[in-house]
C-alpha cells in the first residue's frame, strides 16, 4: 500500500500539471515527456472518477435514479429528475480531458514496442472500463478518434455508434487477454490495482468482457451469447482479491476517493427507502453495516422525490436526521473505489447459466455472488465486515429457488443492484439492461421526464459549439437529446 500511495502522490503532481486541456491538446510534446507507466497510473486514478464526477453523475444522478440514495434538497437532481448542466456534463467533459487523453497517450506510446506488450494489453482493458462508462451514460460518443488532439490535432472527433464502440471494446478485450504474458515485463507497482499480476489483469479483462456481453442481451442476443462464452472460457474473477479497486489516500484532492470527498462536504443524501426496505424485508446483514443514523435509531430509508415540506406533510418529520446516512466508514477520502467486484462476476455467471450459456449450476454462482457482495464491504473498511455465520443464515433463509427463468433473472439482477452500491454507474446500467429491481418512479412537480426514471444523461451544451456537426449527426441517429432517449442496448 505504501508503494501505491507513492504512485498516487506522483500522479497527483502529474494531474496538477494537466489543468489546461487546450494547452495539452495543442502541445504535441507535452504527453510525450511523461513515461508511459506513469501515464497509465494516471489513467487508472482518473478512471475512478474525480470529486466532481463523483458528485454529479455518480451520486447526485445515478445513485438516485436506481434508488440507492434519496434527498430532500435540490442539489441531488437525480432524486427528482431535474437537469443540472454541471452535474450532467462533468463525466463527459472530465472523461475526455482526463482519463481518455491519458489512456490514448499510453496506447500511442507503447503500441509498437514488444517490450511493453503487457502494458499495452492492460491499457486496452482499461480502455473498455473508461469508454463503457461514457457510452453507457450518454450513448453514441467519440471513441475511434477520441483523445487525439495533441497527437494528430483532431479536435472534432466523430461520435461513434454505441454498437460499434461495444464491438471494438469487446475485440480489444479479446486481443488483450490473449496477449498478456507473465513471462514478459510489466510495470510492477505503477499498476496499483493488481501490482503487475498479469493473471489478475487477464481475469479482469474477461470479467469486463462478460459485463459487456450481457449488456447486449436485448440488442444483439447472438453476440451476447458468443462473447459471454468467450469470457467464461477465458476465465473470469475467481476470488474476492481479484476485485478491481483503485486505492486512494488522504493527501491532495486529486488522489482522494471522489465519493468520500463529496460526502465529507455534502451531508444531505440518505439511503433510499426502496433500498432500506428491501434489506429490512429479508433481514439482510448488510443493512446495519451500510446504515448510520445520527440520532441512534433503527435504519430508516428516505422516500425519494420529496422536498422537506412534502416529507413533513407525509411523515411529520421536519428534518432528515432520523434517516439513514451511508456508514461514514465506507465513504472516507482514503476509501478505495470499486471498479468491478468478484460478486459481479459470480452473479453474471449465474445469469449466464440460467440463460443456458454454460452447464454450471446457477444456484452455486448466485450464492457465491451474494456471499462475495457481503464480504466485499470489509474491503472498504475492516469495521464493515459481516460474519460468515450471518451470511450463511441469510443464504439459508433465501435460497435460490425461482419459479421460472424470468424470476431467476430478477433474483440475480436485484442482488447485482445491491452488490453495486457505490458503483452507481454500473448499478444504473444494469438496471436499465435488466429491468430489475422494479422501481416506482417519483413525479416531483416540474421534473424533466414527466415522472419517468431517466435512461441516460444529455450531451454537454459546449459540444454543440465546438463539435456541432458530429454531435448533431449522433442525435439524428440516436434520437432526441434528453433524459428519456434510450441508448442502443437499452431496448
Amino acid at each position: 500500500m505504501k508503494k501505491a500511495i507513492f504512485f498516487l502522490t506522483i500522479i497527483s503532481f502529474l494531474t496538477a500539471c494537466d489543468k489546461d486541456f487546450e494547452e495539452m491538446n495543442t502541445n504535441p510534446t507535452a504527453a510525450n515527456d511523461i513515461e508511459a507507466k506513469l501515464l497509465f497510473s494516471t489513467a487508472l486514478l482518473q478512471g475512478a472518477g474525480d470529486p466532481y464526477q463523483s458528485e454529479g453523475p455518480i451520486m447526485a444522478y445515478t445513485a438516485c435514479f436506481v434508488q440507492h440514495i434519496a434527498a430532500v434538497t435540490f442539489n441531488w437532481e437525480g432524486d427528482k429528475y431535474f437537469y443540472n448542466a454541471f452535474h450532467n456534463d462533468v463525466m463527459f467533459n472530465g472523461g475526455y480531458k482526463q482519463e481518455v487523453k491519458s489512456l490514448v497517450a499510453v496506447l500511442d506510446k507503447v503500441k509498437d514496442d514488444p517490450a511493453q506488450s503487457n502494458l499495452y494489453a492492460a491499457a486496452r482493458i482499461w480502455e473498455a472500463v473508461v469508454f463503457q462508462r461514457l457510452t453507457d451514460l450518454y450513448g453514441d460518443v467519440p471513441h475511434s478518434e477520441a483523445g487525439r488532439g495533441f497527437i494528430d490535432s483532431n479536435f472534432k472527433p466523430v461520435y461513434d455508434r454505441q454498437q460499434d464502440i461495444y464491438l471494438d471494446l469487446l475485440a480489444g478485450l479479446e486481443a488483450a487477454t490473449t496477449a498478456l504474458d507473465a513471462s514478459k515485463p510489466f510495470i510492477g507497482d505503477a499498476d496499483f490495482i493488481f501490482h503487475g499480476d498479469v493473471e489478475k489483469w487477464r481475469r479482469f479483462g474477461n470479467t469486463m468482457m462478460l459485463r459487456l456481453a450481457l449488456r447486449l442481451v436485448k440488442a444483439d442476443p447472438a453476440a451476447a451469447e458468443a462473447w459471454a462464452k468467450k469470457a467464461i472460457a477465458g476465465g473470469v474473477m475467481q476470488a474476492l482479491d481479484d476485485s478491481a479497486l483503485v486505492p486512494h489516500s488522504e493527501g491532495d484532492i486529486l488522489v482522494q476517493n471522489g465519493i468520500g470527498y463529496f460526502m465529507a462536504v455534502e451531508d444531505n443524501g440518505r439511503l433510499c427507502k426502496t433500498f432500506v426496505n428491501w434489506m429490512k424485508a429479508a433481514n439482510d446483514p448488510r443493512l446495519p453495516v451500510l446504515s448510520f443514523v445520527a440520532t441512534g435509531g433503527e435504519p430508516k430509508g428516505l422516500p425519494n422525490g420529496l422536498d422537506l415540506g412534502m416529507l413533513t406533510d407525509l411523515t411529520g418529520d421536519t428534518t432528515v436526521e432520523s434517516y439513514s446516512r451511508i456508514n461514514p466508514a465506507l465513504v472516507q477520502r482514503w476509501t478505495p473505489t470499486m471498479m468491478q467486484c468478484y460478486a459481479e462476476a459470480e452473479l453474471m455467471l449465474a445469469e449466464a447459466a440460467v440463460r443456458g450459456w454454460s452447464n454450471d449450476d446457477p444456484a452455486v454462482h448466485y450464492q457465491n455472488g451474494v456471499r462475495a457482495a457481503m464480504q466485499q464491504l470489509a474491503l472498504f473498511d475492516a469495521s464493515a465486515g459481516i460474519s460468515d455465520t450471518d451470511i450463511d443464515s441469510y443464504l439459508a433463509a433465501h435460497p435460490f429457488a425461482p419459479a421460472n427463468t424470468e424470476a431467476a433473472l430478477e433474483h440475480i439482477s436485484t442482488q447485482y443492484w445491491a452488490a453495486t452500491f457505490l458503483n452507481e454507474l454500473e448499478a444504473f446500467a444494469n438496471w436499465r439492461r435488466s429491468g430489475y429491481p422494479v422501481l416506482t418512479p417519483s413525479n416531483f412537480p416540474g421534473n424533466a421526464t414527466g415522472g419517468v426514471i431517466p435512461r441516460r444523461l444529455k450531451y454537454p451544451q459546449a459540444e454543440f459549439s465546438v463539435n456541432g456537426e458530429n454531435i448533431n449527426a449522433a442525435i439524428a441517429r440516436q434520437g432526441t437529446d434528453d433524459f428519456l432517449t434510450r441508448v442502443w442496448w437499452d431496448k
